[in-house]
């Protein structure tokens, strides 16, 4: 960046995970976005989104779908770019027939991303194709809690009572950890969710590490990162470093048992 230039426009630190598997030594990238209507301008709007993209940008009918899809396709990219050096607009970033991102266009093949959405915020995860992952991030918004419960098993709840987390933290955390498995299957929450049940929480260092009771090949590292509640979902026998330096800096400031 040439000096005096600002930022594209503010964005939350990106990290990289060092993943392990019977294919080999991988890696994957998370990365966060806060953006605000104001920052936005056609030639952000160009330099961020593939041509393909600003047709999807400009037939949202609101500045609240508008701000939510740059934000999401920005963490999106950053995360890719961290993955693979390329620019943000030759990233191009399609909607498949559930909604979910797929990179089609200037960049690796072997990479993909989920992508999700809440106010004030986006999160995205790079991955290679043969480690499917998938993320989730909700607000801590109390008014969401008793509907949250009244889709929560008895396993769930008793589970969520051992926890060193206050109860409405855990009870979004676990919101979190289905959204992120629905990711990695594609299906979005348009299962019964009961299908996509919490066998088993425990304690991971300053997040939650969780099982499931029917999709046993997963496991999810869930964690509040600025008052949010975030998910990562990935297939339980790819072993990752959650211990980086960047994600434990980052869970240093940003996490809260509270």
């Amino acid at each position: 960046m040439v000096r005096g230039e600002r930022p594209l426009y503010q964005h939350q630190p990106s990290f990289k995970l060092r993943l392990q598997a019977n294919e080999g030594a991988a890696s994957a990238v998370v990365s966060f976005c806060t953006l605000e209507w104001p920052e936005i301008t056609r030639n952000r709007v160009e330099q961020t989104l593939h041509s393909k993209e600003q047709v999807l940008f400009r037939g949202y009918p609101t500045h609240r779908r508008k701000l939510s899809f740059l934000r999401g396709r920005y963490a999106a990219k950053q995360a890719l770019i961290h993955y693979q050096s390329t620019n943000l607009h030759q990233i191009c970033i399609e909607q498949g027939a559930f909604q979910h991102p797929i990179v089609t266009e200037q960049a690796s093949l072997s990479a993909q991303v989920s992508i999700t959405h809440t106010d004030g915020m986006a999160a995205a995860v790079a991955f290679p194709a043969a480690q499917p992952m998938g993320i989730d991030i909700q607000d801590l918004n109390p008014d969401h809690l008793s509907l949250i419960e009244g889709e929560s098993t008895k396993v769930e709840i008793d589970r969520l009572r051992t926890l060193p987390f206050s109860y409405s933290v855990a009870l979004t955390l676990l919101w979190t950890a289905k959204e992120a498995l629905s990711k990695v299957l594609r299906t979005g929450l348009t299962l019964p969710l009961t299908l996509y049940e919490v066998k088993d929480m425990t304690t991971h260092g300053k997040g939650i590490l969780s099982t499931y009771t029917r999709f046993s090949q997963y496991q999810t590292f869930s964690f509040i990162y600025q008052n949010h509640a975030c998910s990562i979902c990935y297939p339980k026998l790819t072993q990752i470093n959650w211990l980086c330096l960047e994600l434990s800096e980052m869970l240093k400031e940003g996490n809260s048992y509270s």
